[in-house]
This record gives structure tokens, C-alpha cells and sequence, in this order.
């Protein structure tokens, strides 16, 4: 029995020392100054992002704003991006499925990135990535 608390005490404490990036420091604890956000636009086409990569500063707010321009439906897929980001309160974080836009549909996110690396975004809508639907989030410090 005490070798199984001991396992539970360190998976515990080992889950905790693995805090998100959006969890911890400043941009956390509100000192986000969403007044100053950058308007930022992507268009999503027929097979397209554009642009095709978007470059972010860590901690800077942003206003996404996503526009599909298509003919058909399409998704702004950034799993990892958007569990890493601070979301303005009030507003839904995106999940795993992302963010789905019907033809002619737009919408905005307000997000502060946390975390410098390089991020995949795709349209997870059937053959639309192996069309050419993907791109890249490159947050730098």
C-alpha cells in the first residue's frame, strides 16, 4: 500500500510541476491589455489559408479574426496553438475540432500566445489539408 502512495504522490506532484503555459505567469492573472490587441485576418479559401503562416509575439494580444472566403465549409485547426494561448475572458476556448466557418462566415477569437514555437494549423474537413489547406502559427518570444 505504501508503494502505491508513493507512486500516486509522485504522479501527482510530477503533473504539477507541468503547468500550461497559459496558466502561469502575467498573462494569466489578467495583465493582458486586450485594448492594445493587433487585428489580425485570415482568409480561409477553397484549399487555402492566407496567409499561410501567421507570426505572433508571446504575451502580445491579438484579435483573430477568421474569414472564409470559400465556396464550402472550412476549420481553423490549431490544437496545441490555442491550449497554449490566453483567451480573452468571456470567450470559448476553441477545442480539438478548432473552429468552423460555414461559406461566407467570419468570426474573432481575442488570444495572447504564451508560449515561442512553431505550431500546425489544418482544415480537418475531408481531403482539405492533402489539398493544401494547412499552414503554420509561429509564435516568437
Amino acid at each position: 500500500m505504501r508503494i502505491l502512495s508513493t507512486a500516486l504522490l509522485l504522479a501527482v506532484t510530477g503533473c504539477a510541476s507541468n503547468i500550461p503555459a497559459n496558466m502561469a505567469g502575467p498573462a494569466a492573472i489578467g495583465a493582458v491589455d486586450w485594448a492594445k490587441a493587433t487585428t489580425v485576418e485570415v482568409h480561409l479559401g477553397d484549399f487555402h489559408f492566407h496567409p499561410e503562416t501567421l507570426r505572433f509575439n508571446a504575451g502580445a494580444p491579438v484579435a483573430l479574426v477568421l474569414i472564409n472566403t470559400g465556396g464550402t465549409e472550412h476549420k481553423f485547426v490549431a490544437p496545441r496553438f490555442f491550449a497554449e494561448a490566453v483567451i480573452k475572458p468571456g470567450q470559448a476556448r476553441p477545442g480539438v475540432d478548432g473552429i468552423t466557418l460555414k461559406a461566407g462566415e467570419r468570426t474573432r477569437i481575442d488570444l495572447a500566445p504564451t508560449r515561442p514555437d512553431t505550431y500546425g494549423l489544418e482544415c480537418t474537413e475531408m481531403l482539405h489539408s492533402m489539398l493544401g489547406m494547412s499552414g503554420s502559427i509561429v509564435v516568437v518570444p
